[in-house]
């Protein structure tokens, strides 16, 4: 995990490199100038801020690409692979879905801002298992799409991404999970089947989960690392230990980093800086944070009202 910022040219590089590989595994990234880049990633999710200057953009990717548009509302030209180019307007926070290995050219007309979420195919096949109508082999590009749930998770990435990654992979992996699933939903004529999933944390042995958290709980957790401890994929175990336990991965952990917290804040031999330590957060300064949020008061006030 780790925030970059660099040039087109390394940028380019980053993404994929600078031309069309073998047709099995097509990466292109070519864009115009930017003025600044700035990346963050947490292994299967990579966040891309940038301003770039108007002109032509052609972009093609082994992973599944959402983009929104930051700037005030723009004119775009449009063309999927050797089709038909369309003119389209884009309003500011509608975004934009390309889907893995689509080629997608674009010019725009004025400069602008954006951000992108680079996504695993696999994130998203997962999703699709749960869904009636498998799409994850089958999704389309989409542009100027509004989208209130998307624009919600996008700015929280983005918000992540400028906080160097502050809560950690469980909470990328929830937004990961919720971005890919609404895009699919939205990309589907039908909706999760709810009833079909009843009981779907059967034989779900919670106990080793928790018992991992617990012996773990200074680790930087993943859905990803949790689900292989009960051999599920990350967004069928997020949705079985939401049914168990009433509370997601990210929350339930969050719930127990505070309440060691709390146990160990009673102890005046250990620094409030170690306490956040030992307990997973990211600095003293997150524990703050995060444990005056919930509790109501610092964990300094809470100390001096333990004794």
């Amino acid at each position: 995990m780790g925030e970059t910022i660099f040039s087109l040219h390394e940028s380019v590089a980053a993404a994929g490199g600078e031309a069309v590989a073998t047709p099995s595994n097509r990466r292109e990234w070519h864009l115009s100038e930017p003025h600044y880049v700035r990346s963050f990633s947490w292994g299967n999710v990579r966040a891309e801020m940038a301003r770039r200057r108007a002109g032509e953009g052609r972009v093609c990717l082994p992973q599944h690409i959402t983009c929104i548009t930051m700037s005030k509302e723009k004119r775009t030209e449009i063309q999927i692979d050797d089709g038909t180019s369309k003119k389209v307007t884009v309003p500011r926070h509608s975004f934009s879905f390309i889907p893995a290995g689509t080629p997608v050219s674009a010019v725009h007309d004025s400069d602008y801002e954006y951000l992108c979420v680079f996504q695993d195919v696999d994130v998203f096949d997962a999703i699709a298992k749960s869904m009636p109508n498998e799409t994850g082999g089958q999704l389309k590009y989409m542009a100027s799409v509004t989208d209130p749930l998307v624009t919600q998770v996008m700015l929280a990435i983005s918000q992540e991404a400028r906080d160097e990654g502050i809560n950690g992979k469980l909470y990328v992996d929830a937004l990961s999970q919720t971005l890919a699933s609404r895009i699919l939903q939205l990309q589907s004529s039908s909706q999760f089947d709810e009833e079909a999933e009843e009981g779907s944390s059967s034989g779900f042995d919670l106990e080793t989960v928790v018992d991992y958290i617990n012996a773990y709980l200074i680790e930087d957790l993943s859905v990803g690392e949790l689900s292989k401890l009960v051999d599920m994929n990350p967004y069928a175990f997020s949705r079985a230990f939401k049914q168990a336990t009433g509370t997601s991965p990210y929350q339930f952990v969050l719930n127990k980093r505070i309440e060691r917290a709390k146990s160990l804040l009673k102890d005046p031999t250990v620094s409030i800086a170690d306490v956040a330590y030992h307990v997973g957060f990211s600095s003293q300064s997150h524990m703050t944070t995060v444990f005056s949020k919930n509790i109501g008061v610092t964990p300094k006030v809470y100390r001096e009202s333990s004794f």
